[in-house]
């Protein structure tokens, strides 16, 4: 138990006698900024204090909170919280007793709250994971009949593509190698010339192709392939037949012939 002393008491109440029935209130604490600041319970607790404070010569009150909420009939923890509001902002002044006991009740309160923070972080942070491991992609062994220099363009060129190295692919290169007529060196030699992603027989040219290999299939597009495509379909309907178009059925015609032909 300490004594809180109000601060100014003895400039601002001046009494004959001790424990006057009225106290004097100061019309200037309505443009108090410091005490228009005070939370509500403080302001509401400081009058209380005032005229407990007019029972002693001094202006001081004994600090004991189950003595206080039995008189002002207020709970001891509002109490002492507004008490602590009002010596924070210089409107009581502690003695070294009372700052002592809310000295070791702070560092009571921060500890609890340190070790309530820390027990909440370690409850909340997740076990450590274990990095992943990376599985290595195995390496595709390279063919008898392919030499190493030719192996080691393949794989760069396939990496620069970032296309996978299986032995699925490397059947098919060997399957498309067999239709142009070449083995798997010279078709892969041609693949990493040209660098593209993929390569089949077909896109290689008649030079590029082995002896004694069927010619490969002119490429035609899209349109080209959906317009033999419309055709085939009109002659299955009709049940008429066309020769192969060969190109030799072009008609060479100069526009002042065409509009000089008679009228059918």
């Amino acid at each position: 138990m300490g004594r809180l002393t109000v601060k100014g008491w003895i400039d601002f109440q001046h009494y004959k006698d001790r424990a006057p029935p009225w106290i004097k209130l100061h019309k200037s604490l309505l443009d108090n900024y410091e005490f228009q600041c005070l939370p509500v319970a403080s302001r509401a607790l400081a009058p209380m204090l005032w005229l407990l404070a007019s029972e002693s010569a001094d202006g001081s009150i004994d600090f004991d909170l189950k003595k206080l909420a039995f008189r002002l009939r207020q709970d001891p923890a509002e109490i002492e919280e507004a008490v602590k509001a009002l010596i924070h902002n210089g409107f009581l002044i502690a003695d070294s007793s009372v700052l002592a006991s809310r000295l070791q009740d702070a560092c009571l309160e921060t500890e609890t709250e340190t070790e309530t923070e820390t027990e909440t972080e370690t409850e909340k942070k997740p076990p450590a994971r274990k990095p992943a491991q990376k599985h290595k992609a195995q390496q595709l062994p390279k063919p008898d009949d392919v030499r190493e220099q030719v192996w080691a363009d393949w794989l760069q060129l396939r990496n620069t593509k970032r296309a996978p190295v299986t032995q699925t692919v490397l059947d098919g290169a060997r399957e498309e190698a067999g239709k142009a007529g070449l083995g798997l060196q010279e078709f892969l030699s041609i693949w990493c010339r040209r660098g593209s992603q993929g390569l089949e027989a077909s896109w290689l040219k008649p030079d590029e192709c082995g002896k004694g290999s069927a010619p490969a299939a002119p490429f035609k597009s899209f349109r080209e392939r959906d317009a033999e495509a419309a055709r085939a379909e009109v002659d299955r309907l009709t049940g008429r037949s066309r020769p192969a178009f060969d190109g030799r059925e072009v008609i060479d015609i100069t526009p002042r012939e065409f509009l000089e032909l008679p009228n059918a």
